[in-house]
């Protein structure tokens, strides 16, 4: 089973072809999304991306907090249910 990675302050132009390309460094992507608002139908600026192993996952993790995607830093960790 993969692990589940949180991705916060995205721009609302991010996708999950722009998630899936900055995780791919990182190992096996088994899915990426970005999380829209289904009220209003447009990117809540939050993203899911699940990794193949936890060592992927503390990999992507540790190397993707704080950088920036779209002039925007990212907050990139463990997601919680």
């Amino acid at each position: 089973m993969g692990k589940t990675v949180y991705i916060g302050n995205l721009s609302q132009a991010a996708a999950a072809e722009d998630l899936e390309n900055l995780f791919a460094d990182h190992g096996t992507i088994q899915s990426a999304e970005v999380v829209a608002s289904h009220t209003l139908g447009r990117n809540r600026r939050l993203g899911v991306v699940i990794m193949s192993t936890e060592e992927e996952a503390k990999s992507a993790i540790l190397a993707l907090d704080g950088m920036e995607l779209d002039g925007r830093p990212l907050t990139v960790g463990t997601a919680r249910p």
